[in-house]
């Protein structure tokens, strides 16, 4: 598919994102959807919020009790960046609970 750089990711383009740290992650669901950010749960109390960004781009913010502590950029498509940094995040976060 053809898609001009600076465009922003469709919904389509942000849940399958969604559904790809999902699967890297093992979680079966989303705790929510709101304003076009989709959270993805991950250790006590951690979670992996994305969003579509500008410039062709998944913004992936790990997000503590409600709060981002860390904002990471995948570009659409880039299956496995997006995975690596699901899969960082997730070690972080279990490390930071140990």
């Amino acid at each position: 598919m053809v898609r001009r750089i600076m465009q922003r990711p469709s919904i389509i383009e942000l849940v399958r994102a969604v559904r790809l740290v999902a699967a890297t992650v093992g979680v079966t669901e989303a705790t929510y959807c709101f304003e076009g950010r989709i959270a993805v749960p991950l250790a006590a109390g951690w979670s992996l919020v994305l969003s579509s960004d500008d410039a062709g781009r998944i913004r992936v913010e790990a997000c503590h009790s409600g709060r981002v502590r860390a904002t990471m950029w995948c570009l659409v498509g880039d299956d496995d960046r997006l995975a690596e940094l699901a899969s960082a995040a997730e070690r972080e976060a279990a490390a930071l609970v140990a």
